[in-house]
């Protein structure tokens, strides 16, 4: 490629004679658009990106190596074809290039399974994610196509513009064999959903829901069904920002070589307990704290060392870390639906057998750290006992 454009460049090159001082050498490339013939030095100032992705294919490519070391650097009125527009077509040539082989393998596989999902990008413009699956050559393929650029989320816009790209690039539809969405409405709906839809074209289509998002809604509702796991992730969550409020705080936490993190990570709370409690303690004895930050910290205090707290620190944990490792292991490519199944029914028994270690859980929270409580909160409250019209006496706390 760099060698046609020295070719065509060697045609068109000229030199105004009037200008001795500042010679600028200017290339047409394919584009017909006349540009200025930049130094590597430059183009680096301009554009870091291009001139960064050159240097990265140099350790892979040795007639790009060997073209940049002898071309490079040689400042103005030479020619080096590294500039942005060069750097720009190059990268176009190379995806069209590895789209064209996703096509291919897709053609030569025949049958094809699509997942897609959509999020705002940086500049809050709302993109669809294409990926394709498919077998080929005893191995499993999961390919990210595209993304698809949309106005509207509902079953009706997508199907269309996910139909529109398999026609332009020649993909049928009737092939398809498999589609994964995740659990919102307007994709797993029964009648209008994008699955839907598009099984109205393919019928052999079958919907498989995405494993390892409902997992995570299954682990979401669960802990909106028990009020101790609320509280205790509530003040998780307050642990949390307080320390990043300040960057003051945050450094006596490393200072005690402690650290936290947001809510799905339970472990830096338990590994780091002591750090956390010494912290706290030392910004509560602080007379220079403002009041209102002396109260909120005590106020962590007194929740964190209750053994309430402790033990669903220390419940959480063990629950978490094997969610989070199933969770891994659901977004494999090799995964099928079998495996799937059996991950979900062993994170099943999992949580099951928990409830006959108890007893292995609270002796594990007492020895979380010393400043745990050892009995929990509600065991001192006084109580009040009334006796109702029937003669039964009724216990309060």
């Amino acid at each position: 490629m760099l060698r046609k454009y020295e070719n065509n460049n060697k045609n068109n090159e000229r030199k105004d004679e009037n200008n001795n001082t500042e010679n600028e050498v200017a290339c047409q490339g394919p584009s017909n658009e006349i540009q200025e013939v930049e130094s590597v030095e430059s183009t680096m100032h301009n554009n870091e990106l291009d001139s960064g992705m050159l240097e990265l294919l140099t350790q892979f490519d040795p007639v790009l190596k060997q073209h940049i070391d002898t071309f490079a650097n040689k400042g103005k009125g030479n020619l080096n074809y590294l500039s942005k527009t060069i750097c720009e077509e190059l990268i176009n040539i190379m995806s069209q290039k590895v789209l064209t082989h996703i096509i291919t393998e897709i053609k030569k596989a025949k049958y094809w399974g699509i997942i897609v999902d959509s999020t705002p990008d940086i500049s809050h413009v709302d993109q669809l994610s294409v990926i394709f699956r498919y077998y080929l050559n005893g191995h499993v393929y999961e390919r990210f196509f595209c993304f698809l650029q949309i106005k509207s989320h509902d079953g009706k816009s997508l199907i269309t513009d996910i139909l529109d790209l398999l026609e332009r690039y020649d993909i049928d539809i009737t092939n398809c064999r498999g589609q994964a969405y995740d659990n919102a409405s307007n994709m797993s709906g029964k009648y209008s959903g994008l699955q839907a839809r598009l099984k109205e074209r393919s019928e052999l289509a079958f919907y498989i829901p995405c494993a390892g998002h409902s997992l995570n809604l299954v682990g979401q509702c669960s802990v909106s069904e028990c009020i101790n796991s609320i509280n205790y992730f509530g003040v998780l969550q307050s642990l949390y920002s307080f320390f990043v409020a300040s960057t003051h705080r945050w450094d006596l936490l490393k200072g005690n070589h402690a650290t936290l993190k947001r809510l799905s990570d339970t472990r830096s709370l338990v590994e780091n307990f002591d750090g956390i409690h010494a912290a706290l303690c030392h910004i509560a004895k602080d007379t220079e704290e403002k009041s209102d930050t002396r109260h909120e910290v005590l106020c962590l205090l007194n929740k964190i060392t209750k053994l309430e707290f402790a033990f669903m620190a220390v419940l959480w944990h063990h629950i978490l870390k094997r969610f989070n490792a199933v969770s891994k292991f659901l977004q494999k490519v090799e995964l099928d639906l079998h495996t799937a199944s059996s991950m979900l029914l062993s994170l099943i028994d999992f949580v099951k057998n928990l409830r006959n270690d108890f007893t292995r859980l609270e002796n594990e929270s007492k020895k979380l750290s010393s400043f745990i409580e050892k009995d929990y909160s509600d065991k001192n409250k006084r109580k009040v006992i009334k006796k109702l019209s029937n003669g039964e006496n009724q216990v309060d706390f």
